[in-house]
């Protein structure tokens, strides 16, 4: 798909991404709880923080989408990082140097979808920052993806003890199972299909009516 159509994909689908996103960081919310949150719903049950944490994933999120153009680097990774991390808890746990090499060695990869999957790999098993590197890997991850019109990568909440456990395994092994289990939107469903019709009709009759009149 064109990077516009997955853009327009992953909006729409964006707080089942914040929901996963969440869990993944360790926040054991529902989908309907994270909804009512991002719709400036109270939820009690929710601690502060958590609540603030998942307003942060949602910023985070939204940026990124919102500067899909900028070119990704590590520096991008950085204020993803910055956006995530709560006050105070922002740094690195390795050398930025070291980073950088490893950076640099992901995006000489060829296959967009194997580089980003490397890129959520590689930050996850040596953890970047101090705070939620996880969240921060899964962003750049999808950064790639989303820029280069191949999806959206989300790991299942059913599934975060799986991947926690093969990312001790060998590499390949759990890059095969993310192919399997957490890629999606590479190809449209049949209801974003039909939406994405209505709303090309709908922009084929106004044009139209604009040209008779």
């Amino acid at each position: 798909m064109t990077k516009t159509d997955n853009v327009l994909a992953t909006r729409r689908v964006l707080p089942d991404s914040i929901w996963k996103s969440a869990n993944l960081a360790g926040i054991p919310i529902s989908y309907a709880r994270t909804n009512d949150l991002l719709n400036d719903v109270p939820v009690p049950e929710i601690k502060p923080s958590e609540s603030n944490r998942i307003l942060a994933l949602r910023a985070a999120w939204e940026w990124m989408l919102d500067t899909i153009d900028t070119p990704l680097d590590w520096r991008t990774v950085e204020i993803l990082h910055r956006i995530v991390a709560p006050f105070g808890h922002e740094g690195w746990l390795k050398r930025p140097e070291q980073a950088k090499a490893d950076w640099d060695g992901w995006m000489r990869i060829e296959n967009e979808t194997e580089r980003a999957i490397s890129v959520l790999i590689g930050m996850t098993r040596l953890p970047w920052f101090q705070y939620d590197s996880e969240s921060v890997a899964l962003l750049a991850a999808n950064k790639i993806l989303i820029e280069n019109g191949r999806g959206v990568l989300q790991i299942p909440v059913e599934l975060d003890t799986t991947f926690r456990t093969l990312l001790d395994g060998e590499e390949n092994t759990l890059k095969d199972w993310l192919f399997a289990h957490c890629l999606d939107g590479t190809v449209y469903s049949e209801q974003f299909l039909k939406e994405m019709e209505n709303e090309e009709a709908c922009k084929a009759s106004v044009a139209k009516r604009k040209e008779n009149s």
